[in-house]
């Protein structure tokens, strides 16, 4: 998005600097940079950030760069500790990201990984490998997804999926019918509810599902 083709752009967001309160308003973005208003408790708060400030706009990973629940955007400034932001709206996050990013010049779609381990009742491996064989319940390419994996083990099922706000992305195909229904054949194979992970090498277990972008 070109910041500089319009006036501004406004979003409803949560926001703090650094480890401090957390204050509801909105972000307004300009050509020249960017301004936070809003109010903690009884509070007035207000930040103004410049272009020239800002040196870096990335997706938020760790569990303290999360708003609300959800991962937020990070503003790293040449003053002051990081702004976090994360919008009042459903599938607003990579957007924002972007709209900021243009600010300072540098690119907010950088590709996430999330991983996702089911674990399996015993005896249901081939029960799973053939689900996995069906395909995922969504079109990969249309969710802007780069890869996704899935590796089958006698004790579990370990899906990666990656792409710029893939955490996003997931979160919106969770509440697709085609999704649910996949959930229902699942139910057979899964010894409890899937968990997420942050995965340092790769995941243990068989390659039996693998899904590459084209552009890769």
């Amino acid at each position: 998005m070109q910041v500089a083709q319009r006036r501004s752009v406004r979003y409803p967001v949560a926001f703090r600097e650094g480890d401090g309160p957390i204050a509801t308003g909105a972000v307004e973005v300009e050509s020249h940079g960017l301004r936070l208003t809003g109010r903690h408790q009884a509070t007035p708060v207000e930040y103004e950030v410049s272009c020239r400030e800002l040196t870096q706009v990335r997706l938020g990973h760790e569990l303290r760069e999360r708003l609300n629940g959800y991962p937020g955007v990070v503003l790293e400034r040449t003053q002051g500790e990081p702004l976090l932001l994360a919008p009042l709206g459903i599938g607003l996050r990579a957007e924002l990201a972007d709209t900021l990013a243009a600010l300072a010049g540098t690119p907010a779609g950088d590709a996430e990984k999330i991983t996702l381990i089911v674990p399996l009742r015993r005896g249901s491996q081939e029960r799973a490998r053939a689900l996995i064989a069906e395909g995922p319940p969504f079109d990969s390419a249309a969710l802007g997804l780069v890869r996704h994996e899935v590796f089958l083990s006698a004790t579990e099922a370990v899906f990666v999926l990656e792409g710029p706000g893939v955490q996003e992305i997931l979160e919106r195909a969770l509440g697709e019918p085609r999704f649910w229904r996949a959930g229902l054949s699942w139910r057979r194979c899964a010894a409890g509810p899937p968990r997420l992970a942050r995965l340092d090498g790769p995941p243990a277990g068989e390659l039996v599902y693998s899904w590459v972008a084209r552009e890769l």
